[in-house]
């Protein structure tokens, strides 16, 4: 069975690509559906049966053909948006064999897949050749139940004819940011901000990076909601209202300034040169076209490591897998460099409309593949690249961590750390994760 290519539309514009669009998404159940179809068919007529792999990652439908164009074995790829949460499958739904998406570290992983120790055990995959941070991440008492696939690193983005501003050009602390920013700042003759570095209220994702570095340690609670450090949770917002006030003269300096000069793209701030950095992730930098003409970038540390974000694309061997045998060569044929490389040359080369960053839309998991291939790909890598040592991992989250994060805490550390909002008026991250949860559940 020869699954037919992934298409969508032409490439969207800047503003739309952040995340993944419907219409490719769509495109792509479009893919499925067309394909599982045809393996049904060809299942009837006494061919072996594929592999099924669920996936919240478009880009396995590409990577599926290219396997399947090469392997005797066969294989289906089912988009599942919320993969982790997905299973076990409904009760006439065909179970997968191998799961690759985000959220699937878990209380109930172990429950969920089957370990995976023999593929090291066998030399199928070398342990060596993975980073070993990642590989403990995806193992529950010395055993290995999840291969991390791939992972994004947290970045500050400037521009180059800035780079002077910046001391250090890999690593960057929140500190550092703020000195910066501050010193960029500049007024008119009215005392109107012309220019301003960098405000932490111009993006949520931003104020819960901070949160993550001064150590609030988020992590799930009985599986269904998660726990956090309180003292690190107050401490952030006395930060980020500090840095507001101290630097910006407040939020409403912040937000007024971005209302009049920031309200496009992020790439696009830029050019009114009214800003001197903006907040990305490693995914969001390099998944853009033109991204290396005027930009660099340096990864956001807290002095001696640099926090991984918390959506790690892992994968794992359905526990009632019906072809646990031979999915495991689609897990030698993945975390291979040669394939690797070959699944970057075909990005690449295909341009298609769903282009993301690197593997499975981040860094492989593959040491070699991001030392040696990456940065001929992206050239802000070259160079530029964390030590393995330097790169710490998330804690254990929920399934839900998403919603949590943007329907609880971020929401929170706008509300907390806002100047012009009233501290008796200002609800605690408990009292907002209890409201939630009572609306919710």
């Amino acid at each position: 069975m020869y699954t037919k290519p992934f298409t969508t539309r032409r490439r969207p514009s800047q503003n739309k690509l952040k995340k993944t669009t419907a219409g490719s998404t769509k495109a792509l159940l479009l893919a499925v559906i067309t394909a599982f179809c045809t393996c049904l068919f060809s299942c009837t007529n006494g061919e072996v049966e594929p592999i099924v792999i669920w996936t919240d990652r478009p880009e396995f439908a590409s990577y599926s053909e290219l396997f399947n164009a090469t392997h005797e074995a066969q294989t289906v790829v089912v988009y599942k948006e919320n993969a982790s949460r997905s299973i076990p499958p409904a009760k006439d739904e065909t179970p997968p064999d191998l799961v690759i998406a985000s959220w699937l570290k878990s209380s109930s992983t172990k429950k969920k897949f089957a370990p995976i120790e023999n593929l090291f055990g066998e030399r199928k995959i070398n342990r060596d050749d993975l980073y070993e941070n990642l590989v403990s991440y995806g193992s529950y008492s010395g055993t290995q139940y999840l291969l991390p696939v791939s992972f994004n690193l947290p970045a500050i983005i400037f521009e180059k004819k800035n780079s002077e501003l910046v001391q250090n050009p890999h690593t960057i602390t929140i500190d550092e940011i703020q000195t910066a920013a501050q010193n960029f700042n500049s007024k008119d003759t009215d005392g109107e901000y012309t220019t301003m570095g960098y405000a932490p209220s111009w993006d949520g994702e931003f104020m819960y990076l901070v949160s993550k570095i001064k150590g609030a340690h988020y992590r799930e609670n009985d599986g269904s909601t998660f726990t956090f450090n309180a003292d690190a949770v107050s401490d952030t917002v006395t930060y980020l209202s500090d840095w507001s006030s101290k630097a910006n003269y407040g939020t409403a300096q912040e937000k007024n300034f971005k209302f009049k000069y920031l309200y496009m793209p992020k790439y696009s701030q830029f050019d009114t040169g009214r800003s001197l950095f903006t907040y990305m992730t490693s995914r969001e930098f390099f998944s853009q076209e033109n991204y290396t003409t005027n930009l660099s970038l340096c990864w956001i540390s807290d002095g001696t490591s640099i926090p991984a974000e918390d959506d790690i694309v892992c994968l794992g061997k359905y526990k009632k897998a019906r072809h646990p045998h031979t999915a495991e060569i689609f897990i030698e044929w993945l975390f291979s460099p040669e394939t690797q490389s070959a699944l970057l040359e075909r990005t690449n080369t295909m341009k298609l409309d769903t282009h993301e960053f690197g593997i499975a839309g981040g860094f492989s998991s593959l040491k070699e593949v991001n030392s040696r291939l990456f940065p001929s790909y992206y050239r802000e890598l070259l160079g530029n690249l964390p030590d393995e040592n330097n790169i710490t991992l998330p804690d254990v989250l929920p399934s839900r961590w998403l919603m949590f994060k943007d329907r609880v805490i971020i929401p929170y550390f706008e509300d907390a750390s806002d100047t012009t909002v009233k501290e008796e008026k200002k609800k605690t991250l408990s009292d907002r994760l209890n409201d939630w949860t009572r609306q919710a559940f």
